[in-house]
């Protein structure tokens, strides 16, 4: 499913646009994430640490907004400590 879609309001489970600046270009980037409810708080996973978003995402952490179903959620990003993680 593209971005363009998900971002539309297509119904897929907890799937939302990820909008942040490319820590090297500047230009906004948007990526599909899924976004998990943890007692309260939500978050985002990167299966892969170095993955562009992520990487774009520690760079600009006050910067990102969520996308879904036509509305934009600014939010800001705070990485969670790798002992705190169920696996490093």
């Amino acid at each position: 499913m593209s971005v363009a879609v998900i971002s539309l309001g297509a119904e897929v489970d907890d799937i939302w646009v990820l909008e942040v600046l490319g820590r090297v270009s500047g230009r906004l980037r948007q990526s599909p994430v899924k976004l998990l409810d943890v007692d309260g708080q939500q978050y985002v996973v990167a299966l892969d640490p170095q993955a562009q978003w992520a990487r774009n995402l520690r760079a600009a952490p006050a910067g990102a907004a969520l996308r879904r179903r036509g509305r934009r959620r600014p939010v800001v990003a705070e990485e969670v400590a790798c002992a705190q993680r169920a696996r490093c």
